[in-house]
């Protein structure tokens, strides 16, 4: 039988021996109450051979202070001088992020111990790239429609929510994503147009319309990658 073709971006990169497998890039933009929170938990991570790379997106709070005393020497700081926006730090982000593979959460989550390591033993040489498990667990928690109905299949409308939303189709949301670093490479990371808003199901769209006419690569759920909001996602503010 033939073997199947791999991904181009599955074969590693020469020039640095030294980079770690995985990058984990999470922006924060006046998070004191929860980066803390969310620092420990990838701290805590089963997989070790990562870098935590945080944007601190010109906070005004004590978020620089947090990141500050944070003493895991995996992590890389950086802090934009003037407010950029969700898409623009993720970019920033990424461009210091020197995995093969690219892991995103946000600033308000809690990575399970095991995150990054599921992740990397649902990913075969043919994926592109991962949508975690998401739940919200603030105090008054009430769960998501993603918590109550999972859509088990990429693609597959929820039948109890309009199917015409193109909301719908995939939960590559980057509170909890990974993508092969190459995948991004070849769309250019996120759409800084977007913002604060869509701009992490814009760059699924454009990943999986780069993958179009491959039978080779695929986008996959991995329910094994779960993390934990620290607030609910429906509030009068939201």
């Amino acid at each position: 039988r033939r073997r199947p073709r791999v991904l181009q971006e599955e074969r590693p990169a020469p020039q640095d021996v030294t980079a770690p497998r995985v990058s984990v890039v999470i922006p924060a933009r006046n998070e004191d109450g929860r980066l803390g929170a969310c620092l420990e938990s990838l701290s805590g991570q089963s997989f070790a051979d990562f870098e935590l790379v945080v944007v601190d997106d010109a906070s005004s709070d004590g978020t620089a202070d947090i990141l500050a005393r944070h003493r895991d020497p995996r992590t890389v700081r950086i802090r934009n001088a003037v407010k950029r926006g969700i898409a623009a730090s993720r970019n920033i982000g990424l461009s210091r992020a020197r995995g093969a593979f690219v892991f995103f959460t946000d600033a308000d989550c809690l990575a399970d111990r095991d995150w990054i390591a599921a992740g990397l033993d649902r990913f075969t040489p043919r994926t592109a790239g991962l949508s975690g498990l998401t739940h919200y667990v603030a105090p008054g928690f009430r769960p998501s429609v993603r918590d109550r109905v999972r859509t088990t299949t990429l693609l597959r409308a929820n039948p109890l929510v309009d199917p015409g939303h193109p909301h719908v189709l995939s939960t590559f949301m980057c509170c909890n994503a990974a993508y092969r670093r190459g995948a991004l490479d070849r769309v250019g990371g996120f759409n800084e147009e977007y913002g604060n808003v869509m701009e992490d199901f814009d760059l699924y769209l454009r990943v999986r319309a780069s993958l179009r006419g491959r039978p080779d690569a695929e986008l996959a759920d991995c329910p094994a990658m779960v993390v934990r909001h620290q607030r609910e996602l429906y509030t009068v503010r939201s």
